[in-house]
């Protein structure tokens, strides 16, 4: 989480930085070697890797025209080369978690416990041991990994309106996108040499069949980021993005109501289908008022 202005955000992930002190605060797994500390955020190499697919670049040359107009109306033109500017003016916006979904207490005779479908009721001991009261929460959370419809399983089930497909690694996909920058500079680099170049682990495969995968893994990187999936690195996650661009839709719609509301602070293109405004007069209180202030 991080605070922009007097709102406050939340990612399933580590959010660009622009300060090593603040790099510090994140509390995170942090590379060495980055020339700058928003380098270690996932969010960053979508962005880049976005800015590598032919069509999306076509798209931001027509000032946001076919092929890629139903995600530039989300993305914008990235192809200004300052990343944090658009962080602030639209990524920020894409990639974090719904406002209204703060945890509360319910009265004991409150049978309303909102959306079930994404909320989970736990009873606690009022005055019992903090440390072990959050452990069985943190345990209880954990065990709610929502197979089809909600979400893909694992970890923590994303409500952005745009989820990493998978738990990012940032050294693989710095070394990746590394590698997309040899094979720009040199189309004919040989196998050999982009193996090394690259620092590619060959293990038991040969070096032909080393160089041949990790480009076909770049490949369908920067292919999916154009259509707004990342990072898609094998046959087998690629098989599985139908089904997830389906359950995405779902988990991110209370984040689409937030906007749909008018809790939004960047344009946005329009929604996919109709979704009802927020009808309780509590929720997103603290951002309804940033707005108010700021309009």
């Amino acid at each position: 989480m991080t605070d922009y202005g007097e709102v406050r955000f939340y990612f399933q992930y580590a959010n660009p930085v622009e300060t090593e002190d603040e790099l510090a605060g994140q509390k995170r797994p942090t590379m060495r070697g980055t020339k700058h500390p928003w380098e270690n955020s996932p969010y960053f190499w979508w962005w880049l890797f976005l800015r590598e697919n032919a069509a999306y670049t076509q798209t931001c040359n027509g000032n946001g025209g076919e092929p890629c107009s139903a995600l530039y109306a989300d993305f914008g033109d990235v192809r200004p080369d300052n990343f944090m500017a658009w962080w602030l003016n639209r990524g920020r916006q894409l990639f974090c978690e719904p406002h209204g979904a703060a945890s509360r207490i319910v009265p004991p005779d409150e049978r309303s416990y909102g959306d079930q479908t994404f909320r989970i009721v736990v009873e606690l001991e009022r005055f019992g041991d903090t440390d072990r009261a959050i452990a069985e929460v943190r345990s209880f959370l954990q065990q709610q990994q929502p197979e089809g419809d909600y979400g893909r399983g694992g970890r923590n089930i994303s409500r952005a309106l745009y989820q990493l497909f998978t738990k990012p690694n940032l050294h693989s996909l710095r070394q990746h996108y590394q590698a997309h920058q040899l094979i720009k500079a040199d189309p004919n680099i040989v196998d050999a040499k982009f193996v090394e170049q690259a620092g590619i682990k060959l293990g038991s495969s040969s070096v032909a069949t080393a160089a041949k995968s990790y480009r076909e893994s770049i490949a369908r990187m920067v292919e999916y980021a154009g259509k707004g999936v990342f990072p898609i690195m094998t046959k087998a996650q690629a098989n599985r993005v139908p089904a997830y661009l389906e359950s995405r839709k779902l988990a991110g719609q209370e984040r689409r109501r937030e906007i749909a509301a008018g809790l939004h602070c960047a344009p946005f293109g329009p929604l996919e289908e109709p979704e009802p405004a927020l009808t309780h007069s509590t929720t997103n209180q603290g951002f309804r008022n940033f707005v108010q202030r700021t309009s």
